[in-house]
């Protein structure tokens, strides 16, 4: 029994000796790897310190390990090997600052890259053509905006019809001149006592000759002072429409003169006052009929400016009848503007005249012996108004009586110097036997 126990005793012993050993190679394990990692961080922080100071050369930190007393000294472990120091960075020459670039012209930095130049003369001469009004073409939209209001494409034939109107009433009357010199020297023209270089003078100014006479030319029966502004003119067509005539007549019999006689808001008014012509006096109705028959161009740019549109409406107009040398007269320029005004507006308010006499078909001279209107484009003999005969028709209150008291109640500047018939309203009117059959109206 007793070797048994000592047996199991000894077998205890050893084992017991060998748990103390594993439990110093762990102690020992734990402890070189300790200092081996702290070599290693003081080893970085060093190097690290040598490179921010940027020193020569900086030697590792050691750290010195105190051996621990145990029962039994255990062998002393090898130093871990040391990482070799790094050699320190050579410092850089210092390098020499260069100044700041300069910018572009265009803002940016260089390398600058230079614009593309184009042909000035190429790009305006494209500029110019892209933006010409040219009908039937829309201009583009980066084109300057015009000034004023875009005529439409009637507005533009009107425009030329009026164009070569006035071009062939200046070719006629640049003719008519050289014909007036030319007549002035062949046959020594003198009219009451003046010499001829004074004929030509006369026929410069727009003379007409007749037989051996020289008509002296009158001045425009619409001044300027007379006139409307082109934007009243405009202020009214926009505003009162086909209206316009009799809302001017108003404001006229009202008293109001000038340029500019309302604004915007008194024709707007009157617009709404004025339906119709029906309830107005008979000089309002008067007035409208003239407006018409100047027209509103007329109004603004005087008689002389729309000679060739009277003529040209003068001889559309189916209401007045005129024999056929007559036409000849009204074509040629021959007749006086008062005399075209005076047509048109008594076939506004009677419904038609019929003309039978202009400068053609009359005598130079009168039974009197003077020298007649007709001979000059300034006077008409009237042989029926309204579809109705002078001739027989003469009495108070009748087709003449009318047509006279009509053309009286036209403005100052345009009621007639003699208007014969067989009887006498007052003014310029007065009667004569041998006006049975027409009505005599000159200027």
């Amino acid at each position: 029994m007793r070797d048994e126990g000592e047996q199991a005793l000894g077998d205890k012993r050893p084992r017991r000796g060998r748990r103390v050993g594993a439990k110093w190679i762990v102690v020992l394990t734990l402890i070189l790897g300790g200092g081996a990692a702290l070599g290693a961080g003081v080893s970085a922080q060093g190097v690290d310190a040598c490179d921010t100071a940027g020193s020569g050369v900086c030697a590792p930190a050691q750290t010195e390990q105190t051996p621990t007393t145990t029962e039994q000294e255990p062998p002393p472990a090898p130093d871990p090997p040391s990482k070799p120091a790094a050699p320190a960075p050579a410092q850089p020459a210092p390098q020499k600052v260069a100044p700041a670039p300069t910018p572009c012209a265009d803002g940016t930095l260089p390398p600058c890259v230079a614009a593309p130049q184009s042909d000035p003369s190429q790009g305006t001469a494209k500029r110019k053509l892209d933006c010409r009004k040219r009908p039937g073409r829309r201009r583009p939209k980066r084109c300057p905006r015009l000034k004023g209001k875009t005529r439409t494409k009637h507005e533009e034939q009107r425009a030329r019809q009026k164009r070569r109107a006035a071009a062939r009433e200046r070719v006629e009357r640049e003719r008519r001149r050289a014909e007036n010199k030319k007549q002035c020297e062949d046959d020594a023209v003198t009219l009451f006592g003046q010499t001829p270089e004074e004929c030509k003078k006369a026929a410069d100014r727009g003379g007409i000759i007749v037989g051996r006479y020289l008509s002296r030319p009158l001045p425009d029966a619409l001044p300027p002072g007379s006139r409307l502004s082109a934007q009243f003119a405009k202020l009214l067509k926009q505003t009162v429409g086909s209206r316009w005539p009799v809302v001017l007549a108003v404001l006229r019999a009202e008293g109001k003169s000038g340029p500019d006689p309302a604004g915007a808001e008194e024709l707007k008014k009157l617009a709404k006052r004025v339906q119709g012509e029906g309830g107005l006096e008979e000089r309002v109705q008067a007035l409208a009929d003239y407006h018409r028959a100047v027209g509103l161009s007329g109004l603004t740019s005087g008689l002389d400016a729309i000679g060739g549109e009277l003529i040209d409406r003068v001889l559309r107009d189916a209401r007045v009848s005129i024999y056929g040398a007559g036409r000849t007269d009204v074509a040629g320029g021959r007749i006086d503007a008062r005399v075209l005004v005076t047509m048109l507006y008594l076939a506004e308010r009677q419904g038609g005249i019929l003309v039978t006499s202009l400068v053609r078909g009359h005598g130079l001279l009168t039974k009197s012996g003077n020298v007649s209107l007709h001979a000059s484009g300034r006077a008409m003999d009237i042989a029926a108004v309204g579809g109705t005969s002078i001739l027989g028709n003469q009495q108070p209150g009748g087709v003449t009586d009318a047509a006279l008291r009509n053309i009286m109640l036209m403005p100052a500047e345009f009621r007639p110097n003699e208007l014969i018939s067989l009887f006498a309203i007052g003014g310029p009117s007065f009667a004569m036997a041998d006006h049975a059959d027409h009505i005599h109206v000159g200027y």
